[in-house]
């Protein structure tokens, strides 16, 4: 195998694996591959397996790739479907707290409210 080759295959194997997930079935045949398939599947991979935005960007290319080499190849008759398809980006602006955090500024705020409560009773 030539560099790059193995990294390739195993990324290919990766959004195979991820579209069966998708499905619960085996991997849709291309020519049943349409926008309503694909904003389904983006949406699986934001929400259900947590991919970040470039890793479903790169699952998508991948597919449209082999969507296009289909279509050269005489195995498709048309690329527009995929070729719509564009991963809506996030807005970075927003920050969550994990759980553990969220955890201890809650018992910090009740700590807060119960000096609050002492200070106004004295």
């Amino acid at each position: 195998d030539k560099p790059g080759q193995q990294s390739t295959k195993k990324n290919i194997s990766t959004m195979i694996s991820s579209l069966k997930d998708h499905t619960d079935t085996r991997a849709p045949l291309l020519a049943n591959v349409g926008k309503e398939f694909m904003e389904g599947f983006i949406s699986y991979l934001t929400n259900t397996k947590k991919n970040n935005n470039t890793t479903v960007e790169k699952k998508i290319s991948m597919l449209q790739q082999i969507w296009r080499d289909a279509h050269k190849q005489g195995l498709l008759n048309s690329t527009t479907a995929l070729e719509e398809i564009k991963v809506q980006r996030c807005s970075t602006d927003i920050i969550f707290l994990k759980q553990k955090e969220l955890k201890r500024k809650m018992q910090l705020r009740k700590k807060c409210e119960l000096v609050i409560k002492k200070i106004i009773i004295i």
